[in-house]
């Protein structure tokens, strides 16, 4: 498990969690196997994780400006 969240972690490279909390790599591997696995692993948990936050983002982002568009326009009706 250890494993697996620190290459997690390690995926959010602006932050580097990983050096500040001096975590050093719980697991070193050779051979393919682990390699494929690993490769697996990102494809599927931390792929879909950075592209939710980053739909997350877009979206509330868009939210906003159709918020302020509807305040901008209630306000000119105001008048």
């Amino acid at each position: 498990m250890d494993f697996f969240v620190w290459h997690f972690l390690d995926a959010v490279p602006v932050l580097k969690i990983n050096d500040a909390l001096q975590w050093k790599v719980p697991l070193e591997y050779d051979g393919w196997p682990l390699g494929i696995l690993l490769i697996a692993f990102k494809l599927v948990v931390i792929g879909p994780t950075i592209a939710a936050f980053a739909l997350y983002w877009t979206e509330g982002r868009k939210q906003a400006a159709v918020l302020k568009a509807a305040a901008e326009r209630a306000k000119f009706e105001w008048d």
